[in-house]
C-alpha cells in the first residue's frame, strides 16, 4: 500500500508518495474512525475497470476507487484529505484516469501505476 501526500495551493499542486505501508499497519497507527466513511457519488467504467468517485467522511476529501469490471476486486483505491470530493464521473484515456474535484483540480492517473498521479488546476 502506498500512502501518497498532497500539496495545493495556489502555486503548487503536488501529490508524490509519502511512504510504503501494508493496510494493518497503516490502520496500527491511525484512528479507524477517520477513514472509513465515504459517499460515492459517480460511476463510470470500460470493459476493464469501474471507477467510482465521490467524498470522504471529511467533507473536504476525494476518494477515486477503482474495481475490477469481471471479478468486482479492488485494483486500488484513493483517498485525498484536501482535494475536495469528486462529484463528475470520472473519464478513461487509453490507460489513464481523469478525475476533476469540486476544488477544480484535474487529476490524470495511470491505471497501472496509480502513484505517477499528476494534477493540473482548472483556472
Amino acid at each position: 500500500m502506498l500512502v501518497l501526500e498532497s500539496v495545493f495551493t495556489t502555486t503548487r499542486q503536488d501529490v508524490s508518495v509519502k511512504y510504503k505501508s501494508t493496510i494493518s499497519s497503516f490502520f496500527d497507527d491511525n484512528e479507524d474512525d477517520d477513514w472509513f466513511y465515504f459517499d460515492i457519488f459517480r460511476i463510470s467504467n470500460n470493459d476493464r475497470y469501474v471507477a467510482s468517485v465521490g467524498e470522504g467522511s471529511w467533507g473536504g476529501d476525494g476518494v477515486i476507487m477503482i474495481t475490477d469490471v469481471t471479478t468486482g476486486e479492488l485494483v486500488w483505491f484513493l483517498h485525498l484529505d484536501n482535494i475536495n470530493p469528486f462529484e463528475k464521473p470520472a473519464k478513461f484515456e487509453g490507460n489513464k484516469l481523469i478525475a476533476e474535484s469540486t476544488l477544480n483540480m484535474i487529476l490524470i492517473i495511470p491505471i497501472d501505476n496509480p502513484q505517477d498521479v499528476k494534477v493540473e488546476k482548472i483556472l
